[in-house]
């Protein structure tokens, strides 16, 4: 039987004390690509990884929401899907908990630059 401090010593001597290497057909950085065709790609990827898990269609929305959140700042409109579907809500209340005790703020976004009206919360400024 291995003691915690031999294994920590083993994944240390094996990884160098840096985290695996990992790999991914899209690229983690986004030179060349607006936020948008980020979140598209990483989507992509993503689908094409585990598209065939069963409950997938409920990580993908949960994800698009995260990767909204972080790169628009506003919530997708698949919040709703999320909290309905109730598989990955407690995840997405905790995100938001987290972000609103680091200090950003919340505001209901009413309408967009042509006064359509959009559903969902913007991340303000911390």
């Amino acid at each position: 039987k291995e003691s915690k401090e031999e294994n920590e010593r083993l994944l240390a001597s094996v990884t160098d004390g840096q985290a695996p290497e990992v790999t991914s057909p899209t690229p983690l950085g986004r030179k060349g690509s607006t936020d948008e065709q980020w979140v598209i790609g990483q989507l992509k990827t993503f689908r094409e990884t585990y598209g065939h898990v069963k409950g997938y269609t409920y990580a993908e929305a949960y994800m698009e929401c995260i990767l909204s959140l972080a790169t628009s700042g506003v919530e997708s409109e698949r919040v709703k899907e999320v909290m309905e579907q109730g598989v990955y809500e407690d995840s997405y209340r905790r995100v938001i908990s987290v972000l609103k005790s680091a200090g950003v703020m919340f505001e209901v976004v009413q309408q967009d630059e042509e006064g359509v009206k959009l559903d969902g919360v913007e991340a303000l400024a911390v």
